[in-house]
């Protein structure tokens, strides 16, 4: 039977893609044409490696530059207090960890895209704003944009999704 794909991402270097569906995260050998159950099984929010990970509300996946490493971004629900959460998964171990759970990813973190200066980029549809992060540190570089939706200069109108920078 068919199956429902939240989110999908490809490696830079072409050797995998990756995707969700329910409350796994399926990376898909491009060479072989293998599928594996990289993360999760069941639904709920814990670290872990490979199936014992948890996951929920996945919207958005983006591979590193190096395509060693996996960024999640979930939507929060009524027990993530408000917070976007940013999941990071190694592909060479499976292992899932939560380096950022930000007000700021709440609620309409649709998108990430990663760029080789060390960024990671994040939209909010609801906040209408696009937010650099550090890759190392999670901190905020950048926003862009204010509360509130428009077409002035300092508005984005819902934005809903991120590219892939060179």
């Amino acid at each position: 039977s068919a199956i429902t794909i939240s989110s999908l991402a490809c490696a830079p270097d072409g050797s995998y893609a990756v995707f969700s569906y329910t409350f796994m995260i399926y990376q898909i050998n491009t060479v072989t044409g293998v599928t594996l159950n990289l993360a999760g099984g069941t639904e709920g929010f814990q670290d872990g490696t490979g199936s014992s990970a948890q996951f929920r509300n996945i919207v958005s996946m983006a591979v590193s530059p190096d395509s060693a490493t996996i960024f999640v971004i979930h939507r929060p629900t009524a027990s993530d207090t408000g917070e976007g959460v940013l999941r990071r998964i190694s592909i060479s171990s499976r292992e899932v960890t939560t380096p950022l759970r930000s007000a700021r990813l709440a609620s309409g973190a649709l998108s990430t895209g990663l760029q080789a200066a060390n960024s990671i980029w994040a939209l909010s549809s609801v906040t209408y704003t696009v937010i650099q992060l550090d890759a190392t540190t999670y901190s905020t570089i950048t926003a862009w944009g204010v509360a509130g939706n428009g077409t002035a200069d300092d508005l984005f109108n819902g934005p809903t999704h991120a590219g892939e920078f060179p």
